[in-house]
This record gives structure tokens, sequence and C-alpha cells, in this order.
């Protein structure tokens, strides 16, 4: 048996081995490389963006939790009276008010239920709910 002409496997070897063929290929690997460092970039900037919407997510439940939490008390009728009392310093009928005045620490107590009237002046305005 005879194995033949092995001169067409030189030729593809040639031309494999030819400058014009290790310069297309090195472009063609450049513009791949290129590619894939785009895409893996992107991959980057999104795992970024998605821990970054992740912990916004994370803080927003918390606070949707508080804020419930929060509907919650104020619903009851004594968080209604806790916060009337804390954002308009409300007392209740019998109840006093320590009023603390300046750095010395200096306390006066009121009494919020019926204040005294000093004059006739003071007397009409109290009969007018003044």
């Amino acid at each position: 048996m005879k194995y033949g002409n092995y001169r067409p496997t030189k030729k593809r070897f040639q031309v494999l081995k030819s400058p014009i063929t290790i310069i297309l290929v090195c472009i063609v690997l450049a513009v791949l490389i290129k590619a894939t460092w785009s895409i893996h970039q992107k991959v980057v900037i999104s795992d970024t963006k998605l821990a970054q919407a992740r912990a916004e997510l994370s803080k927003l439940q918390a606070r949707q939790e508080n804020l419930t939490a929060q509907v919650g008390y104020l619903s009851t009728d004594q968080g209604i009276e806790a916060e009337l009392r804390t954002k308009y310093r409300a007392v209740k009928d019998g109840e006093s008010v320590a009023v603390i005045l300046g750095d010395d620490r200096t306390a006066t107590v009121t009494d919020a239920v019926s204040p005294k009237p000093s004059g006739w002046w003071q007397g009409l305005l109290r009969w007018l709910d003044l």
C-alpha cells in the first residue's frame, strides 16, 4: 500500500504559518478579548448595583416595619395620649406642668387645670374662654 503525497498537508500548514493568517488570528483574538473584558466589567458593575439595591431594600423594609409599629402604637389610646403629651405638651385635668428655665435647673410648677385670674381682665378672658 502506498501512502500518497504529503504536499497538500504541507500547503495547509504553510497557509496557517503565513504572516497574514497570524495577523488575522491576532486581530480576531484581540476583538474577542476586548468583548470578554467589556462583559466582565458590566458584570462587576451589575453586581455592585445589585448589592446597593439589596442594601436599600433592607433599609426600606426596616423603615416599613418601623412605620407599621408606629401606626399600630398610634392607633391605641395610650399612643395618642403619649403623642399629644410630647408634641403639644398637653396635660390631663388635675395634672400640673413643670417648666425648666435656664441652665440653673430651677423648676417652676404651674397648675394647668385652674389658673387663678389676677385681675378683672383675666377673669373676663377666662369667662369668654380665651
